[in-house]
């Protein structure tokens, strides 16, 4: 028999195999993940990003936790042999569900949306010639979380402590138009409390016409106006989870979101809680963040001290773009 023939004669008997095991990972080992509406989780192949095993038929189930939510899939990085290792993600938590998508070879950049509550995905690999493999991060969407998450523009919106709120995009996960302004403040339940944002899903600059973030941005603002100072923005196209975090000095918050550039796909998912700033994490990133200056065209050697947390950045510019020709060494 070809080693075509050997491959589909495989791949068919995984499949089998794999139809009443759901909710396991390779080896029957049984896996069920929990997307969270406040937090980014990473979900890996075996082996990634070194080779994933041969002859293996795996499958994880994502839950978003509770009917009305969905399950976004974003920074997918696939790198797989091609026609004959397929990574196959089912809209329900079945595999007799729809198949949203089926991956072979190699795709990047990728993202999904669970029409309900589970998403299945499911790895199967032949005998061999193995790849990288996947990587990919998840968290759960929820529209009314736990109020609208598309409120109107220019409303307040309040908050309380013990929730994860989210802020989405109008129609998110469709783009958003052109010449989109909107502002909304955001109260804690009173003085002695703060606001935390964290950014979920953030999809800019699929064009090159916006270099220095002026055009389509969401910012935050300590404060109830756009001139009040500015505790960061997002941007950017995330495609890792990585997560930028922005804390208020006060109960109050103003975020705005514009788009009057001419990016051709835009949608954004911020989630938010009130919190004491006693209780920020230790390791949270700072809102300023100190930079190390004179790094290009040498060595820079950093030191930290055990526990501590440090983000390490492409240049003194991110998350706007590097210079050309500029050598970077830590």
């Amino acid at each position: 028999m070809g080693r075509g023939n050997m491959k589909i004669l495989y791949m068919l008997t995984a499949l089998v195999s794999l139809w009443g095991k759901v909710n396991c990972q390779c080896n029957s080992v049984p896996l069920s993940l929990t997307a969270s509406v406040s937090n980014n989780a990473v979900l890996q192949s075996p082996g990634y990003p070194v080779t994933y095993p041969d002859n293996q038929a795996c499958s994880w189930l994502i839950d978003a936790g509770r009917s009305g939510r969905h399950v976004i899939i974003s920074g997918l990085h696939i790198q797989l042999e091609l026609d004959y290792d397929y990574v196959t993600i089912f809209d329900g938590n079945t595999l007799s569900d729809t198949i949203l998508e089926r991956f072979t070879g190699v795709h990047s950049g990728r993202w999904l949306k669970s029409s309900g509550q589970y998403l299945l995905i499911s790895l199967v690999t032949d005998y061999s010639v193995a790849a990288p493999g996947f990587t990919m991060s998840y968290f759960a969407y929820d529209p009314l979380s736990p109020h609208d998450a598309n409120p109107a523009c220019g409303d307040e919106v309040y908050i309380t402590v013990g929730e994860t709120y989210q802020l989405a995009s109008s129609d998110f996960p469709d783009s958003l138009i052109q010449g989109v302004r909107c502002d909304w403040t955001i109260r804690a339940s009173g003085p002695g409390r703060i606001i935390g944002f964290k950014t979920l899903f953030s999809r800019f600059q699929d064009s090159f016409d916006d270099f220095d973030c002026h055009t389509d941005r969401i910012s935050i603002f300590d404060g109830t106006s756009d001139t009040d100072t500015l505790l960061g923005f997002y941007c950017d196209k995330l495609d890792s989870p990585i997560t930028r975090t922005f804390y208020t000095t006060g109960h109050l918050a103003h975020v705005t979101i514009q788009t009057i550039g001419n990016n051709l796909d835009r949608a954004f998912v911020l989630s938010y809680y009130e919190l004491t700033s006693a209780s920020i994490p230790t390791t949270a990133p700072p809102t300023t963040v100190e930079q190390v200056t004179s790094i290009c065209e040498s060595t820079t050697t950093l030191t930290i001290a055990n526990g501590e947390e440090h983000f390490i950045t492409s240049t003194t510019n991110w998350p706007l773009y590097y210079e050309k020709f500029e050598p970077f060494i830590i």
